[in-house]
Protein backbone atom coordinates (compact mmCIF):
# COMPACT_ATOMS: atom_id res chain seq x y z
CA UNK A 1 0.00 0.00 0.00
CA UNK A 2 0.95 3.53 -0.61
CA UNK A 3 2.82 5.51 2.15
CA UNK A 4 0.73 8.38 4.70
CA UNK A 5 0.59 11.77 3.56
CA UNK A 6 0.13 15.09 5.65
CA UNK A 7 -3.39 15.92 5.93
CA UNK A 8 -3.51 19.86 5.40
CA UNK A 9 -6.28 22.03 8.05
CA UNK A 10 -8.31 24.53 7.74
CA UNK A 11 -7.63 27.60 7.42
CA UNK A 12 -4.89 26.34 4.99
CA UNK A 13 -5.83 28.26 1.73
CA UNK A 14 -4.99 25.34 -0.63
CA UNK A 15 -8.18 24.12 0.80
CA UNK A 16 -10.43 26.79 -0.76
CA UNK A 17 -8.74 26.79 -4.45
CA UNK A 18 -10.35 25.00 -7.44
CA UNK A 19 -8.66 21.74 -7.94
CA UNK A 20 -7.79 21.45 -12.18
CA UNK A 21 -9.04 18.98 -14.50
CA UNK A 22 -6.68 15.62 -15.07
CA UNK A 23 -6.06 15.24 -18.71
CA UNK A 24 -2.80 12.77 -18.20
CA UNK A 25 -3.40 9.29 -16.73
CA UNK A 26 -0.35 6.73 -15.49
CA UNK A 27 1.91 5.85 -12.81
CA UNK A 28 2.28 9.22 -11.13
CA UNK A 29 -1.48 9.35 -10.88
CA UNK A 30 -1.85 6.00 -9.44
CA UNK A 31 0.59 6.76 -7.19
CA UNK A 32 -0.95 9.59 -5.48
CA UNK A 33 -4.43 7.24 -5.41
CA UNK A 34 -2.56 4.80 -3.34
CA UNK A 35 -0.74 7.43 -1.08
CA UNK A 36 -4.43 8.75 -0.41
CA UNK A 37 -5.95 5.45 0.39
CA UNK A 38 -3.24 4.42 2.73
CA UNK A 39 -3.46 8.26 4.61
CA UNK A 40 -7.12 8.36 4.51
CA UNK A 41 -7.31 4.51 6.02
CA UNK A 42 -4.98 5.45 8.26
CA UNK A 43 -7.07 8.36 9.82
CA UNK A 44 -9.81 6.56 10.10
CA UNK A 45 -11.56 8.73 7.55
CA UNK A 46 -14.15 7.60 4.31
CA UNK A 47 -12.96 9.61 1.92
CA UNK A 48 -10.16 11.96 0.60
CA UNK A 49 -10.12 14.62 -1.64
CA UNK A 50 -6.21 15.14 -3.09
CA UNK A 51 -6.50 18.67 -2.14
CA UNK A 52 -6.21 17.78 1.44
CA UNK A 53 -2.62 16.50 0.91
CA UNK A 54 -1.76 19.65 -1.16
CA UNK A 55 -2.03 18.53 -4.42
CA UNK A 56 -4.69 20.61 -6.54
CA UNK A 57 -5.21 17.66 -9.07
CA UNK A 58 -9.10 16.77 -9.38
CA UNK A 59 -8.63 13.13 -7.32
CA UNK A 60 -11.17 11.69 -4.73
CA UNK A 61 -10.96 8.36 -2.95
CA UNK A 62 -13.88 6.80 -0.73
CA UNK A 63 -14.72 4.05 0.65
CA UNK A 64 -17.76 3.22 3.33
CA UNK A 65 -17.33 0.08 3.27
CA UNK A 66 -17.08 -1.16 7.10
CA UNK A 67 -13.91 -3.55 6.77
CA UNK A 68 -12.42 -0.58 4.24
CA UNK A 69 -12.15 -3.30 1.09
CA UNK A 70 -14.42 -1.17 -1.59
CA UNK A 71 -12.35 1.69 -2.75
CA UNK A 72 -13.50 4.19 -5.27
CA UNK A 73 -10.97 6.21 -6.62
CA UNK A 74 -12.55 9.05 -9.19
CA UNK A 75 -10.78 11.60 -11.86
CA UNK A 76 -12.39 14.59 -12.72
CA UNK A 77 -15.77 13.68 -10.92
CA UNK A 78 -18.86 15.56 -11.85
CA UNK A 79 -22.92 14.87 -10.52
CA UNK A 80 -25.04 14.95 -13.12
CA UNK A 81 -28.16 14.17 -11.10
CA UNK A 82 -29.37 14.60 -7.72
CA UNK A 83 -32.66 13.09 -5.81
CA UNK A 84 -34.50 14.10 -2.57
CA UNK A 85 -32.56 15.15 0.36
CA UNK A 86 -31.13 13.22 3.53
CA UNK A 87 -29.74 15.12 6.89
CA UNK A 88 -26.20 13.77 7.42
CA UNK A 89 -23.90 13.28 10.34
CA UNK A 90 -20.58 15.19 8.68
CA UNK A 91 -17.34 15.90 9.72
CA UNK A 92 -13.59 16.13 7.59
CA UNK A 93 -10.26 15.11 8.23
CA UNK A 94 -9.12 18.63 7.05
CA UNK A 95 -11.40 20.88 9.85
CA UNK A 96 -9.92 19.69 13.81
CA UNK A 97 -8.27 16.60 12.33
CA UNK A 98 -12.17 15.38 11.86
CA UNK A 99 -12.89 15.42 15.12
CA UNK A 100 -15.70 18.65 14.79
CA UNK A 101 -19.19 16.91 13.17
CA UNK A 102 -22.14 18.84 12.41
CA UNK A 103 -25.05 17.94 10.17
CA UNK A 104 -25.57 18.90 6.88
CA UNK A 105 -28.35 18.21 4.26
CA UNK A 106 -26.99 16.45 1.16
CA UNK A 107 -28.79 14.49 -1.84
CA UNK A 108 -29.70 11.08 -0.86
CA UNK A 109 -29.37 10.00 -4.45
CA UNK A 110 -26.76 10.71 -7.47
CA UNK A 111 -24.92 9.93 -10.37
CA UNK A 112 -21.58 10.58 -10.78
CA UNK A 113 -19.58 10.64 -13.96
CA UNK A 114 -15.91 10.04 -13.20
CA UNK A 115 -12.52 8.86 -15.05
CA UNK A 116 -11.09 6.08 -13.24
CA UNK A 117 -7.23 5.68 -13.13
CA UNK A 118 -6.53 4.52 -16.58
CA UNK A 119 -8.74 7.27 -18.01
CA UNK A 120 -11.71 5.36 -18.87
CA UNK A 121 -15.06 7.38 -18.18
CA UNK A 122 -17.65 5.47 -15.81
CA UNK A 123 -21.30 6.14 -14.48
CA UNK A 124 -21.65 5.28 -10.52
CA UNK A 125 -25.32 5.38 -9.13
CA UNK A 126 -24.83 6.07 -5.43
CA UNK A 127 -27.29 6.27 -2.13
CA UNK A 128 -27.20 7.31 1.09
CA UNK A 129 -23.76 7.45 2.96
CA UNK A 130 -21.66 6.84 -0.18
CA UNK A 131 -23.93 9.89 -2.30
CA UNK A 132 -23.06 12.03 0.99
CA UNK A 133 -19.21 11.31 1.09
CA UNK A 134 -19.21 11.48 -2.64
CA UNK A 135 -20.53 15.16 -2.66
CA UNK A 136 -18.51 15.79 0.23
CA UNK A 137 -15.26 15.17 -1.58
CA UNK A 138 -16.53 16.67 -4.62
CA UNK A 139 -17.15 19.88 -2.53
CA UNK A 140 -13.31 19.75 -1.82
CA UNK A 141 -12.18 20.23 -5.96
CA UNK A 142 -14.19 23.15 -5.77
CA UNK A 143 -12.67 24.59 -2.66
CA UNK A 144 -15.60 23.87 -0.35
CA UNK A 145 -15.68 22.61 3.02
CA UNK A 146 -18.59 21.20 5.08
CA UNK A 147 -18.79 24.00 7.55
CA UNK A 148 -19.98 26.44 4.61
CA UNK A 149 -23.02 24.19 4.56
CA UNK A 150 -23.96 24.75 7.81
CA UNK A 151 -26.98 26.91 8.85
CA UNK A 152 -26.65 30.08 10.93
CA UNK A 153 -27.38 30.06 14.31
CA UNK A 154 -30.82 33.47 14.74
CA UNK A 155 -29.83 34.97 17.51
Amino acid sequence: MGRVLDILQHPHPLLRSVSRQMAEFGAPLRELAENMLATMYAARGIGLAAVQVGDPRCLIVVDVSPSQIDPHVMVNPRIVQADDTQRVRDGCLSVNEGRTVAYTTRAKRIVVDYRDLDGTWKRMKATGLLAAVIQHEIDHLDGRLFIDLLEKAVA
